[in-house]
């Protein structure tokens, strides 16, 4: 049933109820019908004031109004009035503000009413201007597509219930949903892949909108396969898939089912690392929309230093919606996963410090390496097809209890792909993580396990969950080779290792023990490191938790330079002030 025309305004959320000023515009409005432009430019006038005629300024809210009811034409003396009193009947009402985050001095939303009805006119906003499989509201009848939407981050505590999901189609969506943010000043997430586990990161509840980029998946390579571009929403697995039998890849997830965004923004750690560096120093351009809309393209000639701050400075700067990627050569591959008993970890941990040293000389070896209470798992990886090279040897006699991945040479989409495979459909849980880095050492590693060992085993006593313990090998020539191509990272040149241990469980009643577990764990290399004299100052984004400050682990001088950055690519701090939470420069002490 069409709604009347006051009936419409107040869907819209744009006038309050008791609006008498412009309560009785029903007869005015339909018998508008003078000098208005086209709906096409109606349509592109997204937001701001829009010029009708030669002198001729009205609100960007009247101009939804006339689309949403239809009107293609109306005279601008009566456009003006209208604009002016829809302007003076929401001024006059706290819940009806479009006065957004355009001047500083607005606070942010500071009621859980106020954050909730921002969200809400962003929500209308979206589902009148966005293309109509664009937007999922909660109230959507189709509560089923809603939950689906919900369940997609890797951690349950990130399965937070926004107000509405806006899922873009196209850089111009993405570009609009950022302008009606900007607007209304409501709180917003972005969503590449979801496997972070910080809530929030990726994820919001009620009081804001979540910006799923699941739908921007493009992936393009070029005629002579040097470069890929590659839409945030992707996982890993189908980039790999896209270049299988060109005889290239990429440096990317190392595991499937990681979105690119994420992973990229935070740098990333890819096998074969030692060859060429981290990922994110080989994105040769982004194509990025900033906290007002504006599209920009960041790359080594324009916009160098916006390129510079998205290898590693996270969500700070805006919303990515396309990736460049340089390609690499490599093609068959050797690798081979094993699953060992617990009681095989102490060999481990002293062949895993062997083997660092031997990758000091062979750039060509990758090993990920992670044990947990119930076994360990051990994966080979070497970027030429050799059979079980003798950098691995030091595991070679020591017993495994099966074959997590069968030995095989194949490329590297097939060895993603075995890994989907055994990997199958993960179950929910919650999830916590967190990241140490240090330089290598057995003793560390021996204590450290120790520690870990209590910590874990005290965990599991007092609720049912399951820790790792990680030791990420990261060589000397993979730090050079990064450095070399330039990211506001400030890593140390040197071999040196990213401890990460991650813990699961089930249940809200034990989300601060299992923080406390994880503080633990990571605390304990931390302290041990220190005393050693071992500790590196730098945290790896992608890892570290939610009351951690990675981007400071940076230094003072990279931390200065990115904040310079962000204030002139986000003048009104949309990243800062509105997105739910992150890894943020504002979080940094000054």
């Amino acid at each position: 049933m069409r709604l009347d025309v006051k009936s419409r305004l107040l869907f819209l959320g744009l006038l309050p109820t008791w609006a008498g000023k412009v309560a009785g515009l029903d007869q005015n409005v339909l018998e508008i019908h003078e000098s208005l432009d086209s709906e096409r430019k109606i349509s592109s006038l997204l937001l701001g004031n829009a010029s009708l005629s030669s002198g001729c300024n009205v609100s960007l809210e009247l101009l939804h109004l006339l689309r949403e009811l239809g009107i293609q034409t109306v005279d601008c003396n009566t456009a003006v009035h209208l604009s002016n009193a829809v302007y003076q009947a929401c001024s006059e009402h706290g819940s009806c503000d479009f006065s957004g985050i355009g001047d500083k001095t607005q606070a942010p939303a500071s009621s859980e009413d106020d954050r909730r009805q921002r969200a809400s006119r962003a929500c209308r906003a979206a589902e009148l201007l966005l293309d109509s499989s664009s937007t999922i509201l909660q109230d959507s009848i189709s509560v089923e597509s809603y939950d689906s939407a919900v369940k997609v981050n890797w951690s349950k505590d990130c399965w937070h219930r926004p107000l509405c999901i806006l899922k873009p189609v196209s850089t111009e969506e993405v570009s609009l949903i950022m302008r009606i943010i900007h607007r209304t000043g409501a709180r917003f997430a972005v969503r590449s892949g979801g496997h972070n586990p910080n809530q929030k990161w990726a994820s919001i509840d009620s009081q804001g909108v979540l910006i799923d980029m699941s739908r921007l998946n493009q992936v393009v390579i070029a005629p002579d396969s040097s470069e890929i571009s590659v839409g945030p929403g992707n996982r890993w697995v189908r980039v790999y898939e896209r270049l299988e039998g060109s005889g290239r890849s990429v440096l990317g997830g190392r595991t499937p089912d990681v979105g690119v965004g994420g992973l990229l923004l935070g740098c990333g750690i890819p096998n074969f690392s030692s060859e060429y560096g981290l990922a994110c120093d080989y994105v040769l351009q982004y194509e990025v929309v900033l906290g007002n809309g504006t599209v920009v393209v960041a790359d080594q000639e324009m916009n160098a230093d916006l390129w510079w701050a998205l290898k590693g400075g996270g969500a700070n700067f805006g919303v990515v919606t396309q990736f460049v990627l340089e390609t690499v050569p490599i093609d068959h591959i050797w690798y081979e996963a094993r699953i060992y008993a617990p009681s095989e970890n102490r060999k481990l941990l002293r062949a895993v410090r062997e083997y660092q040293a031997a990758a000091e000389e062979d750039e060509k070896a990758s090993l990920a390496f992670s044990l947990s209470n119930n076994h360990t798992i051990a994966a080979f990886i070497y970027s030429a097809p050799v059979q079980f090279p003798p950098v691995f040897n030091i595991f070679a006699d020591i017993p495994f209890e099966r074959h997590f991945i069968t030995p095989n040479t194949g490329t590297p989409y097939a060895m993603v792909k075995a890994f989907e495979t055994v990997l199958g459909e993960r179950p929910a849980f919650k999830r916590d993580i967190i990241a140490v880095s240090t330089k290598p050492d057995l003793g560390l590693y021996q204590e450290s396990y120790e520690r870990w060992l209590e910590t874990s085993t005290k965990a599991l006593q007092e609720f049912d969950c399951m820790m790792t313990f990680g030791i990420q090998p990261v060589t000397s020539s993979a730090i050079a080779k990064s450095n070399a191509r330039g990211n506001p990272l400030g890593l140390s040149p040197q071999s040196q290792q990213w401890y990460t241990s991650v813990i699961q469980w089930q249940g809200d009643e034990f989300d601060d023990l299992a923080h406390e577990a994880i503080k633990a764990s990571g605390g304990a290399v931390r302290d041990i490191a220190k005393q050693k004299g071992l500790l590196l100052e730098f945290e790896f984004i992608n890892d570290a938790t939610w009351d951690q400050n990675p981007i400071a682990s940076y230094g003072a001088s990279n931390v200065r330079r990115l904040r310079e950055i962000a204030r002139r690519y986000d003048p009104d701090e949309v990243f800062q002030r509105l997105q739910g939470d992150g890894h943020l420069l504002r979080k940094i002490m000054t």
